[in-house]
């Protein structure tokens, strides 16, 4: 009896090693029709097929191991169904990076960059030292001062996380939102003398006043056109000139296609994809486009506008920023002569010379506000990792 039971045992663990794979071979094609493939959507290094030599010898056993966990037949079906149980069932996720708030909003918890914390931003309970804050006040009169120096302004745009602009959709456990980082910081530069464009207070007043309009993406962590278009507004008065019309007189049309960060997380990317009850919308006709024309690096990390406008601003700005800048950028671009939006860790000091703006914006999402602490004109800014 034994010996039947550990044949049938045997059996079992080679029929587990075999069928998988033989399976997958015939029915991955109908498979991924059915259940979209998440492993483009993971936020995760590829996996290189390990080779076995004599130098090899040692880590082998792990790579091999991590290319087969990787590459695991029905893996990334058997992930989808298990966001699908999670999100609409048990109305949960198993990532530490996302949690799921009311009527199915996701809300990014960190954990990838920079010493971000959301929740604690949304809370309140991570406010700047005092030690901190004088780190951030000289690395921003320094830019301030440089700029000066050069005949050019300065100015810092604090952008406010979804979760404090949509609060009432973050779980209860989580209660109303505190202040936190993002009005310490404000109400401390503008009390110093840095500009600081703020619109977070414009984008929630937007809302109360147009609760049918949606300002940032359910399934994603960033703000969509509507909401970017509002702070582009703030912006561009800061500045001094706004020709951008109210966005409640402005028509609407469907905007591009999106892949949502958050529900990438979830391995739901080509599902979660409707954001919005008639998807995502975007302002139109609010400028003569003919006039404005754009060039995207081919790495998407540089985007250079150029604005023939007869009523544009002569003026040309160099905006620096995260991934909330380059939609925003888009209607920044419509008011002004000339604009280039540049990411943060792509930027190097040469561009200064080369551009040669006349007002120079540095853009930082509120989870990233330490970064005010380490930003500089004069260098290349590292991305720090947790």
């Amino acid at each position: 009896m034994r010996n039947k039971t550990a044949k049938l045992y045997i059996a079992l663990f080679v029929l587990l090693l075999v069928v998988p794979p033989l399976l997958w071979a015939v029915l991955k094609d109908p498979l991924r029709a059915a259940l979209p493939d998440a492993a483009d959507y993971e936020n995760t290094a590829l996996v290189q097929r390990p080779e076995l030599h004599r130098q090899t010898l040692r880590s082998f056993p792990v790579d091999a191991t991590k290319y087969y966990n990787a590459n695991l037949p029905f893996r990334n079906q058997l992930l989808t169904l298990g966001g699908l149980t999670d999100y609409y069932v048990l109305h949960s996720t198993n990532t530490t990076s996302v949690l799921v708030g009311r009527d199915g909003w996701l809300f990014y918890r960190g954990n990838q960059a920079n010493e971000e914390d959301p929740v604690a931003d949304y809370k309140g309970t991570n406010l700047f030292s005092d030690r901190e804050l004088a780190q951030i006040w000289m690395q921003m009169k320094s830019a301030q001062n440089l700029c000066e120096a050069m005949d050019r302004q300065f100015v810092v745009m604090a952008v406010p996380g979804k979760m404090r602009i949509y609060a009432d959709e973050m779980p209860s456990s989580y209660g109303k939102p505190g202040d936190g980082r993002l009005y310490q910081v404000t109400t401390f530069l503008r009390d110093r003398g840095i500009p600081v464009v703020n619109p977070a207070e414009t984008i929630m007043a937007y809302r109360e006043e147009h609760p049918e309009e949606q300002l940032y993406r359910k399934y994603d962590t960033h703000w969509n056109r509507l909401g970017a278009y509002l702070a582009a507004q703030e912006l561009d008065s800061a500045l001094g000139h706004c020709d951008l019309p109210a966005l409640d007189t402005v028509s609407r049309e469907a905007a591009p296609q999106q892949i949502y960060d958050l529900a990438r997380l979830m391995h739901l990317g080509q599902i979660l994809i409707k954001d919005g009850p008639d998807g995502e919308q975007e302002p139109a006709g609010y400028a003569d486009t003919e006039g404005l024309t754009r060039e995207v690096s081919e790495d998407t990390t540089e985007y250079r506008y150029t604005n023939s406008h007869a009523g544009a601003d002569p003026r040309s700005i160099l905006l620096i920023g995260d991934s909330f800048a380059p939609i925003m950028t888009d209607y920044v671009a419509s008011d002004f002569r000339k604009v280039t939006m540049e990411y943060y860790y792509v930027y190097t000091p040469d561009m200064l010379e080369s551009l040669d703006p006349d007002v120079v914006v540095y853009e930082v999402n509120e989870r990233y506000l330490m970064n005010l602490a380490r930003f500089t004109l004069t260098d290349i800014m590292p991305v720090v990792q947790n």
